[in-house]
């Protein structure tokens, strides 16, 4: 099928191959929704903690190989560990009781580390499919 031409704009071309978005640059809004990075309409998670083998709407593979979301996990762990970390400094400058210094990255950790890596493993597999991996045809 020849690619047609959806939407043009000053930063973009969106182009269509067999039905499917090819050119088009990580949305975030598709992130915030948790949508499938190809077809941006399949759910990528059902709910917090776990994400779907394949996308219901265009069978895009989620889980390409094991091990796969690894960086994900660590990017929301060290985007966790910098918000954490200036806070604590200001508690520990400011004299706070040591109850609070060491009991606020506890909370912000469990309230943080969650989300934050929820979201960076859907920005992980964007980011993925948008370097052009193969990784979607078993």
């Amino acid at each position: 099928m020849p690619e047609k031409e959806l939407l043009k704009d000053s930063e973009s071309v969106v182009t269509q191959t067999q039905g499917f978005r090819t050119t088009e640059p990580i949305s975030f809004l598709a992130v915030l929704r948790a949508r499938c990075p190809r077809c941006r309409i399949g759910k990528v998670t059902d709910g917090i903690f776990s994400i779907y083998p394949r996308c219901a709407h265009c069978d895009y593979d989620f889980n390409p190989e094991s091990g796969f979301y690894l960086g994900a996990m660590m990017l929301g762990f060290l985007v966790t560990s910098i918000l954490t970390i200036p806070p604590v400094i200001y508690l520990k400058v400011s004299g706070a009781d040591d109850a609070w210094v060491l009991g606020y990255p506890f909370v912000q950790y469990l309230i943080l580390g969650p989300l934050l890596t929820y979201y960076a493993k859907i920005l992980w597999l964007h980011l993925s499919y948008r370097s052009g991996a193969k990784m979607d045809s078993r």
